[in-house]
């Protein structure tokens, strides 16, 4: 049961900030104009390209920190930190990972493959705050089981964007802006306590003598 909860922890984290309902409006301008079959390419892709990243991230995270000679409870209350900055700007609409800058617009309005990867995966739907969390995870178990939360987790929400991103044009007829963002508003409250979870790790195992209750 408790490798359960863990499991769906992660995943609830990892989807919440990754809010792929969120960038339909961005797929669906980006993806404008484009024939059936290169819409599909790009969804492909984006959902490919979107669990590389959380795998990369999970299993080359701890290597990187440890070439830097950065540790892990430090690591977490800085991306616990960042994970509540992310979640306080979706909830005040300032989703800075949606962003894209002057160079990422001049591509994507060419409208080929490429926006599958940059901006579509990278950075909208697996930005710092995404690959922070994928380290975090699997590196705060110290065993087999951070990776495979991380990669189950990462397996069923690239399964969830490839079937969301086909179905974009329904859901937004059906859902509208208001109904996307009145969902943000509620996932952005869930990103928020998963957050300072992280935060209250981290500092308890930085700080033992606190002696601070477990989240």
């Amino acid at each position: 049961m408790e490798y359960a909860t863990e499991l769906l922890k992660t995943f609830i984290a990892l989807f919440v900030i990754i809010n792929p309902l969120a960038i339909i409006p961005v797929y669906l301008s980006l993806t404008g104009g484009m024939d059936l079959p290169t819409k599909n390419r790009v969804v492909k892709i984006s959902a490919i390209s979107t669990f590389c990243v959380l795998f990369i991230s999970a299993v080359a995270g701890e290597i990187i920190l440890k070439i830097f000679g950065i540790s892990i409870p430090a690591f977490q209350v800085g991306g616990g930190i960042l994970l509540s900055t992310i979640s306080y700007n979706m909830m005040m609409a300032k989703d800075e990972q949606r962003t894209q800058t002057p160079e990422e617009k001049a591509d994507s309005a060419g409208k080929g493959i490429g926006i599958a990867v940059v901006p579509l995966t990278i950075p909208m739907l697996t930005g710092p705050g995404t690959m922070s969390l994928a380290i975090v995870t699997a590196s705060k178990y110290h065993s087999f089981l951070g990776y495979f939360y991380i990669i189950v987790s990462a397996a069923l929400i690239s399964v969830i964007i490839y079937y969301i991103f086909k179905s974009a044009d329904k859901i937004k007829r059906m859902i509208g802006i208001t109904g996307m963002n009145i969902l943000t508003k509620v996932l952005s409250l869930l990103l928020m306590a998963l957050a300072i979870e992280l935060i209250a790790d981290g500092v308890r195992l930085l700080l033992p003598g606190l002696n601070l209750m477990h989240v």
